[in-house]
């Protein structure tokens, strides 16, 4: 199983300030450049979790967890009839179940094996689907400052190399897990098959019902590690250019909790979430969160408005 991934340095909490800056500097340059800016920030376009790339990576780690299943199958095929023959014919229990564990350690070892040879690609694998998730996760971002603001803002991330690499390691150790679970209760199912003297074809049926579990393990980590890491790259930059609070928006389907159905549209503090977390952080949670920009409508107001403002400021002071 891959070593936790430690970050290089813990995260420095994000200025309000540093970010109204950044986003005073975008507005600036782009009246410089004489483009037309909404006067006011426009409402927010409603974003939804990425579900495109949540099926993408299911695909792909069912596809492993099938190639695991796959030579845990070809194993018994080719042993289990002669195991439980040879099981059968012993009149000694002891001797009898003495060579059924070393049967199976031995089954165990060689899956293992094979399994453990898929640990640089599980990596891999979950290294791209962060990099898409990224990638994704700025174009909805740029797309809703354009929208807002009529303007692109920029902010340095240097935490995102950090970010992509606790997914990639994180998610290696959960579908790691997956294989050494998948192994465990095979192996003992085969033991309780071979005490019932079950045939060959019901061992495979009960076989494929593991699999369906590891399935199912695998739909989750997708879901749930896709809107972790989403939601946590959504926090980094709405924070980044001093956003502080956003509006809950979830999917509204019939899998949504109704904890979260009675969210919709609220508003929340980045700093001050809900007791189970900002939109993304729950097991399994699809919500997203939609930005709040009120705060920066003074620095959309006309030229004209905001020397007006600072004319009367002055006379009052």
């Amino acid at each position: 199983m891959p070593s936790p991934y430690v970050p290089s340095a813990p995260p420095a909490a994000p200025s309000p300030a540093a970010g109204r800056e950044l986003v005073a500097a975008a507005i600036a340059a782009a009246r410089a450049r004489g483009e037309s800016l909404p006067r006011t920030p426009r409402k927010a376009r409603r974003v939804h979790h990425p579900f495109g790339l949540e099926a993408l990576y299911f695909s792909r780690l069912r596809a492993t967890v099938r190639r695991l299943f796959g030579s845990m199958e070809q194993w018994l095929e080719a042993n289990y009839p002669s195991l439980l023959a040879e099981v059968q014919g012993r009149r000694d229990a002891a001797a009898r179940f003495d060579d059924l564990d070393r049967q199976l350690s031995r089954f165990e070892e060689i899956v293992r094996r094979r399994w453990g040879r898929l640990s640089p690609d599980l990596v891999r694998q979950a290294q791209d689907i962060a990099r898409r998730v990224n990638l994704e996760n700025i174009r909805v971002f740029d797309e809703q400052n354009r929208h807002v603001l009529g303007v692109s803002v920029e902010a340095a991330e240097p935490w995102l190399a950090d970010e992509e690499a606790i997914f990639a390691h994180e998610n290696a150790a959960l579908i790691q897990d997956i294989g050494a679970t998948a192994v465990r209760r095979v192996a003992a199912l085969v033991t309780d098959c071979v005490r019932k003297g079950t045939s060959t074809s019901d061992l495979r049926k009960a076989v494929q019902g593991e699999l369906g579990i590891a399935e199912r393990r695998a739909a989750l980590i997708a879901v749930d590690q896709v809107g972790k890491f989403n939601g946590r790259l959504t926090q980094r930059r709405q924070q980044a250019i001093g956003i502080t609070h956003y509006r809950w928006r979830g999917v509204l389907d019939q899998r949504e909790r109704p904890a979260h159905v009675a969210r919709e549209g609220a508003k929340f503090a980045w700093e001050d979430p809900p007791s189970d977390g900002n939109p993304g952080e729950p097991i399994r949670c699809r919500c997203v969160a939609e930005p709040v920009m009120d705060q920066f409508a003074d620095l959309l107001a006309p030229v004209p408005v905001l020397r007006a403002r600072a004319s009367a400021s002055q006379e009052r002071g």
